[in-house]
Protein backbone atom coordinates (compact mmCIF):
# COMPACT_ATOMS: atom_id res chain seq x y z
CA UNK A 1 0.00 0.00 0.00
CA UNK A 2 1.13 3.13 -0.77
CA UNK A 3 2.45 6.02 1.38
CA UNK A 4 0.14 8.43 -0.35
CA UNK A 5 -2.98 6.17 0.55
CA UNK A 6 -1.69 5.83 4.12
CA UNK A 7 -1.60 9.34 4.61
CA UNK A 8 -5.24 9.71 3.34
CA UNK A 9 -6.64 6.80 5.23
CA UNK A 10 -5.05 7.97 8.78
CA UNK A 11 -7.43 11.39 7.54
CA UNK A 12 -11.03 9.55 7.57
CA UNK A 13 -12.17 7.63 10.34
CA UNK A 14 -12.97 10.43 12.73
CA UNK A 15 -12.34 13.36 14.68
CA UNK A 16 -10.47 10.83 16.84
CA UNK A 17 -7.83 11.16 14.22
CA UNK A 18 -7.47 14.72 13.69
CA UNK A 19 -3.70 15.17 15.00
CA UNK A 20 -2.69 12.46 13.18
CA UNK A 21 -4.47 14.39 10.12
CA UNK A 22 -2.69 17.50 10.48
CA UNK A 23 1.07 15.49 11.26
CA UNK A 24 0.74 14.09 7.71
CA UNK A 25 -0.10 17.41 6.25
CA UNK A 26 2.11 18.98 8.00
CA UNK A 27 5.01 16.86 5.97
CA UNK A 28 3.77 18.80 2.97
CA UNK A 29 3.72 22.53 4.04
CA UNK A 30 4.60 24.82 6.33
CA UNK A 31 1.36 24.89 8.55
CA UNK A 32 3.29 24.30 12.11
CA UNK A 33 5.94 26.97 10.73
CA UNK A 34 3.04 29.35 10.01
CA UNK A 35 1.16 28.46 13.28
CA UNK A 36 4.37 29.56 15.48
CA UNK A 37 4.22 32.56 14.08
CA UNK A 38 0.83 34.00 14.05
CA UNK A 39 -0.04 36.64 16.72
CA UNK A 40 -3.16 36.52 18.80
CA UNK A 41 -4.08 39.69 16.93
CA UNK A 42 -4.47 38.28 13.54
CA UNK A 43 -7.99 37.04 13.08
CA UNK A 44 -10.54 36.43 9.85
CA UNK A 45 -13.94 36.63 9.65
CA UNK A 46 -16.06 33.02 10.21
CA UNK A 47 -17.61 33.79 6.57
CA UNK A 48 -14.09 31.89 5.37
CA UNK A 49 -14.81 28.91 7.05
CA UNK A 50 -18.00 28.70 5.56
CA UNK A 51 -16.39 29.14 2.45
CA UNK A 52 -13.91 26.04 2.79
CA UNK A 53 -17.00 23.92 4.11
CA UNK A 54 -18.70 24.91 1.03
CA UNK A 55 -15.79 23.56 -1.34
CA UNK A 56 -15.91 20.14 0.44
CA UNK A 57 -19.73 19.86 0.16
CA UNK A 58 -19.28 20.57 -3.57
CA UNK A 59 -16.58 17.94 -4.09
CA UNK A 60 -18.88 15.65 -2.16
CA UNK A 61 -16.30 15.29 0.92
CA UNK A 62 -18.21 17.60 3.21
CA UNK A 63 -18.66 14.24 5.61
CA UNK A 64 -15.13 13.74 5.82
CA UNK A 65 -14.64 17.22 6.50
CA UNK A 66 -16.98 17.85 9.03
CA UNK A 67 -16.02 15.06 11.17
CA UNK A 68 -12.19 15.68 11.30
CA UNK A 69 -13.16 19.73 11.76
CA UNK A 70 -16.78 19.91 13.54
CA UNK A 71 -16.77 23.23 14.58
CA UNK A 72 -19.49 26.16 13.74
CA UNK A 73 -18.51 29.57 13.23
CA UNK A 74 -20.92 32.88 12.63
CA UNK A 75 -19.90 34.77 9.33
CA UNK A 76 -19.71 38.19 10.43
CA UNK A 77 -17.40 36.81 13.92
CA UNK A 78 -13.68 37.18 13.97
CA UNK A 79 -11.28 33.84 14.51
CA UNK A 80 -7.65 33.12 14.78
CA UNK A 81 -6.26 33.48 11.27
CA UNK A 82 -4.12 30.37 12.99
CA UNK A 83 -7.46 28.17 12.78
CA UNK A 84 -8.58 29.17 9.14
CA UNK A 85 -5.23 27.97 8.15
CA UNK A 86 -5.95 24.54 9.74
CA UNK A 87 -9.39 24.40 8.13
CA UNK A 88 -7.79 25.84 4.66
CA UNK A 89 -5.09 22.77 4.70
CA UNK A 90 -7.06 19.96 6.02
CA UNK A 91 -9.71 21.23 3.05
CA UNK A 92 -7.22 20.80 0.61
CA UNK A 93 -5.96 17.51 1.64
CA UNK A 94 -9.31 16.21 1.62
CA UNK A 95 -9.83 17.36 -1.96
CA UNK A 96 -6.05 15.68 -3.02
CA UNK A 97 -3.57 14.27 -0.77
CA UNK A 98 -1.31 15.53 2.16
CA UNK A 99 1.55 15.23 -0.60
CA UNK A 100 -0.38 17.82 -3.02
CA UNK A 101 -1.73 19.71 -0.07
CA UNK A 102 -0.86 23.13 -1.92
CA UNK A 103 -2.72 21.89 -4.88
CA UNK A 104 -5.96 21.23 -2.92
CA UNK A 105 -5.47 24.68 -0.96
CA UNK A 106 -5.13 26.53 -4.63
CA UNK A 107 -8.51 24.85 -5.37
CA UNK A 108 -9.98 25.46 -2.22
CA UNK A 109 -9.41 29.30 -3.16
CA UNK A 110 -10.27 29.38 -6.58
CA UNK A 111 -13.42 27.53 -5.60
CA UNK A 112 -14.46 30.14 -3.34
CA UNK A 113 -13.98 32.53 -5.04
CA UNK A 114 -16.24 31.48 -8.09
CA UNK A 115 -19.01 30.21 -5.60
CA UNK A 116 -19.41 33.64 -4.08
CA UNK A 117 -20.11 34.76 -7.42
CA UNK A 118 -23.34 33.40 -7.66
CA UNK A 119 -24.85 34.64 -4.17
CA UNK A 120 -26.56 38.03 -4.84
CA UNK A 121 -23.94 39.89 -3.42
CA UNK A 122 -21.75 38.53 -5.68
CA UNK A 123 -24.05 39.30 -8.76
CA UNK A 124 -24.18 42.93 -8.11
CA UNK A 125 -20.10 43.29 -8.05
CA UNK A 126 -20.06 40.76 -11.04
CA UNK A 127 -22.41 43.11 -12.67
CA UNK A 128 -20.38 46.47 -11.88
CA UNK A 129 -17.24 45.18 -11.93
CA UNK A 130 -16.88 42.87 -14.56
CA UNK A 131 -15.76 45.15 -17.61
CA UNK A 132 -13.22 46.56 -15.28
CA UNK A 133 -10.84 43.85 -13.50
CA UNK A 134 -8.44 46.08 -12.48
CA UNK A 135 -11.66 47.96 -10.18
CA UNK A 136 -12.17 44.03 -9.47
CA UNK A 137 -8.68 43.51 -7.97
CA UNK A 138 -9.68 47.26 -6.14
CA UNK A 139 -12.05 45.43 -4.42
CA UNK A 140 -10.52 42.27 -3.37
CA UNK A 141 -8.04 44.55 -1.71
CA UNK A 142 -10.81 46.24 -0.04
CA UNK A 143 -12.89 42.97 1.14
CA UNK A 144 -9.26 41.69 2.60
CA UNK A 145 -9.32 45.12 4.89
CA UNK A 146 -12.86 44.72 5.74
CA UNK A 147 -12.60 40.87 6.94
CA UNK A 148 -9.21 40.17 8.77
CA UNK A 149 -7.42 42.11 11.39
CA UNK A 150 -3.68 41.93 9.83
CA UNK A 151 -1.36 42.68 6.88
CA UNK A 152 -1.87 44.63 4.20
CA UNK A 153 -2.38 43.84 0.49
CA UNK A 154 -1.91 46.90 -1.82
CA UNK A 155 -2.92 46.74 -5.73
CA UNK A 156 -0.04 48.68 -8.05
CA UNK A 157 -1.52 49.30 -12.19
CA UNK A 158 1.60 48.57 -13.85
CA UNK A 159 -0.38 48.52 -17.45
CA UNK A 160 -3.96 48.27 -19.14
CA UNK A 161 -3.58 44.86 -18.97
CA UNK A 162 -1.72 43.93 -15.93
CA UNK A 163 -1.26 44.88 -12.14
CA UNK A 164 0.57 43.45 -8.99
CA UNK A 165 -0.82 42.96 -6.14
CA UNK A 166 1.65 43.17 -2.90
CA UNK A 167 1.08 41.19 0.32
CA UNK A 168 2.74 42.20 3.39
CA UNK A 169 2.28 39.78 6.74
CA UNK A 170 0.26 37.66 5.10
CA UNK A 171 -0.07 34.37 6.63
CA UNK A 172 -2.23 32.39 4.28
CA UNK A 173 -0.37 30.94 1.60
CA UNK A 174 0.50 33.37 -1.08
CA UNK A 175 1.27 30.73 -3.65
CA UNK A 176 -1.38 28.47 -3.43
CA UNK A 177 -4.59 29.49 -1.17
CA UNK A 178 -4.65 33.09 -2.42
CA UNK A 179 -3.23 32.14 -5.87
CA UNK A 180 -6.42 30.05 -6.54
CA UNK A 181 -8.63 32.58 -5.08
CA UNK A 182 -7.34 35.50 -7.74
CA UNK A 183 -7.65 32.54 -10.78
CA UNK A 184 -11.42 32.15 -9.33
CA UNK A 185 -12.23 35.91 -9.04
CA UNK A 186 -11.35 36.56 -12.51
CA UNK A 187 -13.05 32.93 -13.62
CA UNK A 188 -16.34 34.71 -11.23
CA UNK A 189 -16.49 37.72 -14.24
CA UNK A 190 -15.76 35.32 -16.98
CA UNK A 191 -12.11 36.55 -17.71
CA UNK A 192 -9.05 35.08 -18.14
CA UNK A 193 -5.75 35.75 -15.79
CA UNK A 194 -2.57 34.47 -15.36
CA UNK A 195 -0.72 34.97 -12.41
CA UNK A 196 2.90 34.37 -11.37
CA UNK A 197 4.20 34.24 -7.58
CA UNK A 198 7.59 36.38 -6.70
CA UNK A 199 7.96 35.73 -2.88
CA UNK A 200 10.61 37.56 -0.68
CA UNK A 201 9.64 35.12 2.23
CA UNK A 202 6.84 32.90 3.67
CA UNK A 203 4.64 36.05 3.78
CA UNK A 204 5.77 38.78 1.66
CA UNK A 205 5.37 38.71 -2.03
CA UNK A 206 3.17 39.40 -4.99
CA UNK A 207 1.23 38.48 -7.30
CA UNK A 208 2.07 39.83 -10.96
CA UNK A 209 -1.44 39.38 -12.80
CA UNK A 210 -2.47 39.86 -16.63
CA UNK A 211 -5.52 40.06 -18.00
Amino acid sequence: MGTAKLANEAMLPGVEDRDSAFKAIAEHCDLDARLAMIPPSAKWRGMYFHAVEGVLERAGKLPEYQRLMPESFSALRYYPAGDLLRHVAMGGALLRSPEDVHAGMFEVGRDNAVAFASTLLGRTLVLLLSNDPYRLLLQGASAKRQTSTYGRWRIERTSEHSAVMHFEQEYCWIESYIRGAGIGTFESVGATATIDVELDGPYDGRHLIHW
